[in-house]
């Protein structure tokens, strides 16, 4: 498969975008790990607007006693 330079991915990112505004206004939202999602985290990779902060998770929760 032909490897997508950033501005071929630009449509890809438009229809996303849309997709996900239609998601939020019905609710109804893609599985972690499906087609849709593993298809915006490569778009986004290509695309050169990956953020470069590293994720992290945030420290367990502790009673404060």
């Amino acid at each position: 498969m032909k490897k997508k330079q950033p501005t071929d991915v630009f449509g890809d990112l438009v229809l996303l975008v849309d997709l996900f505004a239609a998601c939020i206004e019905t609710g109804i939202f893609p599985a972690h790990g499906s087609p849709c999602h593993r298809m915006a985290r490569h778009a986004v990779n290509v695309s050169g607007i990956k953020p470069k902060r590293k994720r992290r998770r945030l420290p367990p929760k502790t009673d404060g006693k």
